[in-house]
C-alpha cells in the first residue's frame, strides 16, 4: 500500500476532511488528536502489510469495524444527561508499544458523519476572547489566565491557546471556533464520539437552543491528558474546548503535575454554559 492509499483508507476510517498541509502552530494543534489516531491507524497498517502483504492490508483497512455500546447511566453533573449513542470502533487498540496501546485504549467514532461545516461565519475574534477569557474568570476566580497562541482565520474558523495557574493544579484551555451543519442536535449526535472517545458524553440543552457536549477525559500519547466540551449554537455556530493537564507557554509542553486538570468539570463546564450566551 502506498502512502496516498493508506491517507485514503484511514480518510475512510475517520469521517474527516482532509485538512491541508500546513505547518503553522494553530494547525499543529487543531489536528494533534487526530494525527494521534491516524498514526495509531497507520501503525497497525504497518503490522498488517508486513504480516499478510501489500494486497491484504488494503482489504484489511477497508473492513467493516466492529461495535459497541456506550455506557449508560445518570449524568455526573447536576442538569446534564449521560447520552447512550453507539459507537463503533475504528480500531481496538493499536500503539507503538503494547503499554501505551493499554493506557490510551481503542478509538472510536459515531455512526453519523462528522458535524463539521465548510460553510457559515464566526465571530469576530475580539468577541470570542473576551467572551472566552471572562468565562474562564468567572468560572475558576483567583486563576490567572494567559493567552499563549492566538489564530483567527476570518470568517471560517479561529484558534485561541490559554494557560491557566493559580489554581491548584497548572494547565490550559485551548479553544477552536467552528461551524457545524444540521440542526444543534444532529452535530451533537453526530459528534458523540469525537477524537476517538469510546465513552458516553454528558449533554445538556439549554432554554435558547445551545447544546453542551461533555466528554470524558482522555489520555493522549506521552501521558497528556485532556477533556473536551463542545458548544452547538441554533445558528451553527461551534465551540470546541479542551482542557489540557500541562502548560504551554513558550511551545513547549510542561506537565507541572501529570493527571490533574486546573479546572474541575464542574468549573469546565460553567465555561462552557458562559460561552453559549455568545450571539
Amino acid at each position: 500500500m502506498n502512502d496516498d492509499e493508506t491517507r485514503e483508507a484511514l480518510q475512510t476510517l475517520l469521517d474527516e476532511p482532509a485538512p491541508p498541509a500546513r505547518t503553522g502552530l494553530e494547525d499543529v494543534v487543531r489536528r494533534g488528536r487526530r494525527r494521534v489516531l491516524a498514526r495509531r491507524l497507520g501503525s497497525a497498517a504497518a503490522v498488517i502489510a508486513v504480516v499478510a502483504g501489500v494486497g491484504m492490508a488494503s482489504t484489511s483497512l477497508r473492513a467493516t469495524p466492529g461495535t459497541v455500546e456506550s455506557a449508560s447511566g445518570g449524568g455526573s453533573l447536576q442538569g446534564w444527561q449521560t447520552v447512550d449513542v453507539p459507537a463503533v470502533v475504528v480500531i481496538p487498540k493499536g500503539d507503538l508499544t503494547l503499554e501505551e496501546a493499554a493506557k490510551v485504549g481503542p478509538v472510536c467514532r459515531s455512526r453519523a458523519q462528522t458535524s463539521v461545516s465548510i460553510e457559515g461565519t464566526t465571530l469576530p475574534e475580539q468577541t470570542v476572547v473576551q467572551a472566552f477569557l471572562q468565562a474562564v474568570a468567572a468560572a475558576a476566580p483567583g486563576a490567572k489566565v494567559v493567552q499563549t497562541h492566538l489564530s483567527w482565520e476570518p470568517p471560517t474558523r479561529g484558534m485561541l491557546r490559554a494557560d491557566i495557574t493559580g489554581q491548584k493544579a497548572a494547565g490550559g484551555i485551548d479553544l477552536m471556533a467552528d461551524r457545524y451543519r444540521g440542526t444543534a442536535q444532529q452535530a451533537a449526535d453526530a459528534d458523540a464520539h469525537a477524537d476517538g472517545n469510546c465513552s458516553s458524553p454528558q449533554r445538556r440543552t439549554l432554554p435558547n437552543g445551545v447544546v453542551l457536549q461533555l466528554y470524558s477525559p482522555q489520555l493522549l500519547k506521552g501521558d497528556l491528558q485532556v477533556q473536551s466540551l463542545r458548544v452547538y449554537g441554533p445558528n451553527g455556530r461551534m465551540y470546541v474546548l479542551t482542557m489540557r493537564a500541562y502548560l504551554t507557554g513558550g511551545g513547549k509542553v510542561v506537565r507541572p503535575d501529570p493527571g490533574a486538570f486546573p479546572l474541575s468539570e464542574s468549573q469546565f463546564a460553567q465555561v462552557g454554559v458562559r460561552l453559549a450566551d455568545l450571539p
